[in-house]
């Protein structure tokens, strides 16, 4: 069982997977994947170190995909198979250091959020997520996107994973041992505040540190890698996500990557994965439901 410090809950019941009864059943059996597969290559040469992957919330068999720090402002629509679709620009925006994207509803609007989050040194006071519509026809376009500034209730965390329920932002840091994971609304001006601790690095989470998480559109997979490794949880009956994490992860199996900074879940459950020093896309296909 891993050890979690839970200080509060930090996630609201969805409609989804509250229980009528109140009762949780026995932790969940694991979902299965089969061998992972190179679903492609991602065609556009310029995306060189991808760091960031949502599947879709409007378009099947999409998938969005950022670059690391120091990149252009862009998050770019690639089909399942890693052929770019659309580009998409952010006006006025410049990255420090972009680590993670979400797709999940804003407002009861699909939306993107991209999170600026890294912090090798632990010294922004703050970070940044921008939030867009996501676009419903995939063409090359600029836009503005929401700046929402959050800060650490503690001091400066570097971070690279990610995820957005019920318009909470949690967020499992990097460089801490063990992990440490925060919550806060998602709202200009929220307050980051810890929830809990999470030994990554040690069983049964051997395989290093988070570097992308992602929630899947029902809200009841979570699936979190590190370099080397990847995880799930499920969630039912609504149990917060310091709960959920109490429970022993699941093995995800993923491709061998060097850098791997990347993981989706799509509607289906299947998990893609791509490499930040190799721009080959790799699908895992769900064989338990």
């Amino acid at each position: 069982m891993i050890l979690l410090s839970l200080l509060f809950a930090c996630t609201a019941p969805s409609s989804d997977t509250a229980s009528d009864s109140g009762v949780d059943d026995p932790r969940p059996e694991c979902a299965e994947w089969e061998a992972p597969t190179v679903a492609g290559d991602v065609s556009d040469a310029t995306l060189t170190e991808i760091s960031g992957l949502a599947a879709s919330r409007v378009h099947a068999g999409v998938l969005w995909a950022h670059e690391d720090s120091g990149a252009r402002a862009e998050v770019t629509a690639l089909s399942s198979t890693g052929e770019v679709l659309a580009t998409v620009s952010l006006e006025g925006v410049t990255p420090f250091d972009w680590e993670d994207i979400s797709a999940a509803p804003v407002g009861g609007t699909p939306s993107l959020i991209v999170a600026d989050i890294g912090d090798n040194s632990a010294i922004r006071a703050n970070v940044t997520l921008y939030v867009l519509p996501e676009p419903t026809t995939l063409t090359d376009s600029t836009v503005s996107a929401t700046q929402l500034v959050l800060t650490y209730e503690d001091g400066g965390r570097d971070a690279e994973a990610l995820w957005v329920d019920n318009e909470q932002v949690l967020v499992l840091t990097k460089r801490d041992s063990p992990a440490r994971l925060y919550s806060a609304p998602l709202e200009d001006g929220a307050v980051l505040r810890l929830q809990g601790e999470i030994p990554f690095g040690e069983a049964p989470l051997v395989g290093g540190t988070p570097t992308a998480a992602d929630l899947n559109a029902d809200g009841d997979l979570l699936t979190v890698r590190s370099y080397t490794h990847a995880w799930s949880w499920r969630r039912l009956h609504g149990r917060s996500w310091p709960d959920v994490l109490l429970d022993d992860p699941c093995e995800v199996r993923v491709a061998e990557e060097s850098q791997g900074e990347a993981i989706t879940v799509d509607a289906a459950g299947d998990v893609f994965t791509v490499s930040e020093n190799e721009p080959v896309l790799y699908r895992s296909l769900r064989s338990v439901q």
